[in-house]
């Protein structure tokens, strides 16, 4: 039966055999009727489809191809922008905290603010000045402020360099 539908034999050029074997067998009449259905609809949308022309097709192969290399190619490029302008960032923040007074005054409220609520909750190990921490982050500025600003001045630059390079 099945291969009476599939090759366009059923129901016209089939045998008295099959048509037999349909008549007695649920399945195969089951399947009679939903293929005389299925070959209808086959036939109408064989007629009605619309299929775009195979340059068409071809030539959106190639354009989604060409996106689709281009967005991986970029990918590395646009990882490495992030990277230096977090480290770009956190650098020059890590600069404005160190010389800016009114920014240590609120650092140094904060930390007291932290310290006092610590301590009353009993950590009493938890004891470190920001003065202590400013201090040292300022004399450290002071002894490599030449290579500080060096590094500062490469973060900047690279990823200008990174676009001005990539950039078509």
């Amino acid at each position: 039966m099945l291969t009476a539908v599939y090759t366009g034999r059923w129901p016209g050029r089939a045998s008295s055999e099959l048509r037999a074997h349909v008549e007695g067998c649920a399945i195969c009449r089951d399947l009679a009727a939903v293929a005389g259905t299925f070959e209808d609809e086959s036939d109408v949308t064989r007629f009605t489809a619309r299929v775009p022309d195979s340059s068409l097709v071809w030539w959106r192969a190639q354009m989604r191809a060409r996106e689709d290399a281009a967005r991986e190619a970029v990918r590395p490029i646009t990882v490495a922008q992030a990277i230096g302008f977090a480290a770009v960032i956190g650098v020059a923040g890590a600069v404005f905290g160190a010389t800016a007074a009114w920014f240590q005054r609120a650092l140094s409220w904060m930390w007291e603010s932290t310290t006092t609520f610590a301590g009353r909750i009993s950590m009493p190990e938890f004891s470190v000045s920001l003065t202590e921490v400013s201090g040292s982050i300022a004399s450290i500025l002071a002894s490599h402020g030449m290579l500080i600003g060096g590094v500062v001045l490469c973060l900047l630059l690279a990823p200008l360099a990174v676009y001005l390079t990539a950039r078509d």
